[in-house]
């Protein structure tokens, strides 16, 4: 079967945006406000008393793991064009891929898609 590497990429892209989609129900619930307050107290007396506490990454495994996803989906993409796959399916994997990777700029776009085209039909 041909084809094969960019079919797995799109596969792959498409789990990533799936992925994307639904992050927020894919991470774990908020900390209570008490507990969020007895860890921000206990970071201060850390840091007064000199010792050192390790800073916690701003993004969390979901959002790793669709952008990991996207980047992979965009090399199957390349491999598959190199492999000399057909191109339509290449360029879906490559495309798929990076909207996984900037879902968040393509959420922002489609918004702003959405009110142009609101604006454009409003006949002022």
């Amino acid at each position: 079967m041909k084809n094969q590497v960019g079919i797995a990429g799109i596969c792959i892209a498409i789990i990533a945006i799936g992925i994307a989609i639904f992050q927020n129900d894919l991470r774990p619930e908020p900390l209570s406000p008490a507990t969020q307050l007895a860890d921000r107290v206990s970071e201060t007396v850390a840091k007064i008393g000199g010792i050192e506490i390790e800073e916690s990454s701003s993004r969390d495994w979901v959002t790793l793991t669709y952008i990991g996803l996207g980047f992979l989906a965009l090399i199957a993409g390349i491999v598959s064009f190199v492999q000399k796959e057909n191109h339509r399916v290449s360029g879906m994997a490559g495309a798929l891929g990076v909207v996984a990777i900037a879902w968040e700029y393509v959420l922002i776009g489609v918004v702003v898609a959405v009110v142009l085209y609101l604006l454009a039909n409003l006949n002022l």
